[in-house]
């Protein structure tokens, strides 16, 4: 009884401090924090650098369902670099900007984002302001990008699969799995709640 009371206390404080650190971050920096999905990007030359729109459709505002009101069903990113056709060489162009996340129309993710002056949306910063969804569709969708630990009987365990960090027992052992979508809103709810004042940032 004790063991298994250690080992399901071990799996919750795992799954919070999987990626703990860099959602802090990430929470503190934005000012809005949405799930959403890209349904369009456009890229035009302004003031002799290509810029590209992209038009997120607003699945769940994170921010303003923490709270219990109304929140965006879209917003705007808007990102340096794409490809678009030159305004007088009318060439089409390429720039790119190294270690910058880029979006691609369809993609599912937890984006945290900041406000620009023109009303559009910028990332935070890093690979940690996109977090891409797997499994869109069906009944388990999941962010790989954050990990939690499981539970595994020991007579379900592939041997040869284990990792050498699994931590072992006679009746069971845990493994790392992809934190599930409503682990992951539980967890940035409760950081929101700890790390913003509410009426502080984005549409609070």
């Amino acid at each position: 009884m004790y063991l298994r009371t250690w080992l399901v206390l071990l799996m919750f404080i795992s799954s919070y401090k999987a990626g703990a650190i860099d959602l802090t971050q990430q929470i503190r920096a934005a000012d809005n924090v949405v799930q959403g999905r890209v349904m369009s990007k456009s890229s035009e030359w302004v003031d002799g650098k290509i810029v590209t729109r992209h038009r997120i459709l607003v699945r769940d505002d994170l921010v303003a369902s923490t709270y219990g009101i109304a929140g965006k069903s879209e917003l705007y990113i808007v990102q340096a670099g794409g490809s678009a056709m030159h305004p007088t060489l009318n060439v089409m162009i390429s720039q790119s900007i190294s270690h910058q996340v880029k979006l691609n129309v369809a993609d599912e993710a937890i984006f945290f984002t900041r406000n620009t002056v023109s009303g559009t949306q910028q990332l935070v910063s890093g690979t940690d302001s996109v977090l891409r969804l797997s499994g869109i569709g069906t009944d388990k969708v999941t962010l790989p990008a954050l990990k939690q630990l499981k539970v595994v009987p020991s007579h379900k365990i592939d041997v040869q699969a284990q990792q050498p960090s699994v931590a072992k027992s006679s009746k069971a052992v845990l493994q790392q799995e992809a934190l599930t979508l409503p682990n992951a809103k539980k967890r940035i709810w409760q950081l929101i709640k700890q790390t913003r004042v509410k009426g502080e940032k984005g549409n609070v």
